[in-house]
């Protein structure tokens, strides 16, 4: 959908981004595929991934560690990253490429390597669909990591983008994405955008989001949760 590619154009386009999608947009997926490109086409350079718990974050590095590993047409174009034994890092928190590329991924609870990353992920970290972890925990984990560590952690010309879902207001991207700049100018040099499913009346994803799928959702969820979530 057009939205993808504005999500994909931001990122490069901007160092501060702030995305708030609707749920089942597949974000994930587009930072994962991001993070694939970049492991063959940044050599040297530093990405940080901050996810809400550590399964989510190995389940995000282990997809592109089956695609550095096994996918033929990568490894005949681009030969082999995967390292030798030893001679870099291979696990499912951590990926130190052959050609210098590191890809690190955290979770808001754990404590964060002393890194200078060209490039910070912060994917739904504050949400946990089976609230092992409380929703007001999370978030304010998030408050005292972003501005304790991940934005003191960014150099000149680094980028942060903060992604998510708005599930509650009680998250700190409900506050990074709507707050008003004159109240609270730290969010000034962000490009923030906030796409729910429906825009002017029309669904963002047709193909995956059809009227008839909205109209069950809305009726399941109810209205107010359908707003914050679709």
């Amino acid at each position: 959908p057009p939205a993808h590619y504005q999500f994909v154009y931001d990122v490069g386009a901007y160092q501060r981004n702030i995305h708030v999608y609707t749920r089942s947009f597949a974000k994930s997926t587009l930072i994962d595929e991001l993070n694939l490109m970049w492991a063959y086409t940044r050599p040297f350079h530093k990405v940080l991934v901050m996810k809400s718990l550590d399964d989510f974050v190995s389940e995000s590095i282990g997809k592109i560690k089956y695609q550095l590993a096994e996918n033929s047409r990568l490894i005949g174009d681009f030969g082999e990253l995967k390292p030798h034994r030893g001679a870099g890092k291979w696990t499912d928190h951590r990926l130190w490429l052959s050609n210098g590329f590191q890809l690190t991924g955290r979770s808001v609870t754990s404590r964060l390597p002393g890194l200078r990353p060209w490039m910070i992920w912060v994917d739904d970290a504050e949400w946990d669909a089976k609230m092992r972890l409380s929703p007001t925990l999370l978030a304010e984990n998030m408050e005292r990591m972003w501005k304790g560590d991940l934005i003191p952690m960014l150099d000149e010309g680094s980028a942060i983008n903060l992604v998510g879902t708005l599930h509650t207001r009680k998250f700190f991207i409900y506050h990074a994405a709507s707050a008003d700049i004159a109240e609270y100018p730290e969010w000034a040099a962000y490009n923030r955008v906030i796409m729910g499913g429906i825009v002017d009346g029309e669904s963002i994803w047709k193909e995956k989001f059809t009227d008839e799928f909205l109209e069950q959702r809305r009726i399941e969820l109810g209205p107010a949760q359908f707003a914050a979530q679709v």
